[in-house]
């Protein structure tokens, strides 16, 4: 099947991806996923469900596909797509974003329109078509000289050369363009702040995808928590050596590291701050509850209703 969303059009059968007509190149399993999530939207896919559609007969760990996660959304965002791709519903799994949703488009299998155009060329040629005599003349077919041999083997090895240097300078290009996405230092991430006029306790959220956790954001708000959104380990070490705060969230993997949230809890132990530390995943397990507990975190959450009891349960 085709689909259409934004200037963006995907071919699920043949497992392709055009943007504004030209092909783009990018990992089958980007448009896999997308395949899926389209094909399931306005319902959710399970994670269990996209491991096994995407990694078939493959034992991958959970860190797999939210790796895949993060890579498509980059994917999209270098190609020009500015709304959000995919959202993430913790404790459920994934789904495409109803901004996609809305401006998606089924299209018509194109290989429909090229074969009702042979059926009617040949009926046209049955239509047409005169029975041949009974006598036929059948003349041998000419043996091409030397010289025109030759030249059909010249003029395709020029054309192997040409496509051959054609495809190595594409490939040079798209190297130099990764290598520089790679070194060119990112934006600096913007503080976000959220605070109620009568703010009970401020909280400081260190998560690289803040739009995950919006709907948790804003109960806390309804709670009376002033909310302080920051991306990087970096800015938010820097935010606490300037301001007080009364509780801080991470998540667990961040900026391709799959234990940032353990590392961060740490280094703030480190600067001897006891500010109370939480972590919010969807991957919980007894080993990751009793690590955070060492490292001088104060829980794991892995819901947003444990979240607010973790908080409702400090005395501010």
């Amino acid at each position: 099947m085709r689909y259409s969303f934004d200037s963006f059009v995907l071919n699920t059968r043949a497992r392709t991806l055009h943007h504004h007509n030209e092909i783009l190149l990018c990992d089958e399993r980007i448009v896999l996923l997308l395949g899926l999530l389209i094909e399931a939207y306005p319902d959710h896919c399970q994670q269990a469900d996209l491991l096994k559609q995407i990694w078939p007969n493959t034992v991958v760990s959970n860190w797999s596909i939210a790796r895949l996660i993060s890579d498509s959304r980059k994917f999209f965002l270098f190609a020009g797509l500015h709304p959000p791709l995919i959202e993430t519903l913790r404790g459920r799994g994934y789904r495409l974003s109803h901004e996609i949703g809305a401006s998606l488009v089924k299209l018509e299998d194109e290989n429909l329109d090229s074969v009702n155009l042979v059926d009617r060329d040949s009926s046209a040629i049955k239509e047409n078509w005169i029975e041949p005599s009974s006598t036929v003349l059948v003349l041998p077919e000419a043996e091409p000289s030397t010289s025109t041999k030759n030249s059909r083997h010249y003029k395709k090895t020029t054309v192997t050369r040409i496509l051959l240097s054609l495809f190595g300078a594409v490939l040079t290009i798209f190297s130099l363009v990764f290598a520089l996405d790679l070194r060119w230092p990112n934006e600096p991430s913007k503080l976000v702040i959220n605070e109620p006029h009568d703010v009970k306790a401020r909280i400081l959220w260190v998560d690289d995808h803040p739009e995950n956790n919006e709907i948790e954001r804003k109960e806390l708000l309804a709670k009376k928590f002033g909310v302080y959104l920051t991306k990087t380990t970096q800015d938010a070490m820097t935010l606490l050596s300037l301001y007080r705060y009364d509780a801080i969230i991470t998540d667990m993997g961040r900026e391709d590291d799959p234990l940032a949230g353990l590392k961060f809890i740490k280094m703030v132990r480190q600067q001897s701050l006891s500010t109370p530390i939480f972590l919010y995943t969807i991957m919980p397990s007894q080993a990751l509850q009793t690590t955070v507990l060492n490292e001088g975190g104060h829980g794991v959450a892995t819901t947003s209703e444990s979240l607010y009891q973790l908080l409702d349960n400090l005395a501010y």
